[in-house]
């Protein structure tokens, strides 16, 4: 079975390839039959008001541009979230590191805060940021 992140990235993709191509009918298929479009100075819509094609401000570019922006804002990981894919990824590039027999494992660490330490000289210091 696929992780909720697993499935959450499936969607988003079938949404950007539906959008891509114009499948109004496949877009809403994705979407909830309880769901209302909420849009600035507009009264909410339907996803049923939503499909019919002559529906007021029928600016099909426009909507779905709003609804993947509101996904994106909704399925945007939290800072609990964003913690664990550093630490994650901080972990993986610590493993490549020490798979590389010619570096010394007591000069690999991970720290979460950045050091104002320089490199003494010949030696290299790699700082990501997670953004």
């Amino acid at each position: 079975m696929a992780s909720d992140e697993q499935q959450i990235k499936q969607i988003m993709e079938e949404w950007r390839r539906r959008t891509a191509e114009g499948d109004v009918e496949g877009l809403l298929s994705l979407t909830a039959d309880h769901a209302v479009f909420l849009t600035p100075g507009n009264p909410p819509i339907t996803k049923t008001a939503f499909a019919v094609p002559d529906y007021p401000n029928p600016d099909l570019d426009a909507k779905i541009d709003w609804l993947q922006a509101a996904l994106l804002e909704h399925l945007k990981p939290g800072p609990a979230a964003l913690e664990a894919l550093g630490k994650q990824r901080a972990g993986a590039v610590r493993d490549a590191l020490l798979a590389n027999k010619g570096l010394n494992p007591e000069r690999i660490f991970i720290v979460a805060k950045p050091t104002e330490a320089a490199s003494p000289a010949g030696l290299v210091r790699m700082e990501m940021k997670l953004e």
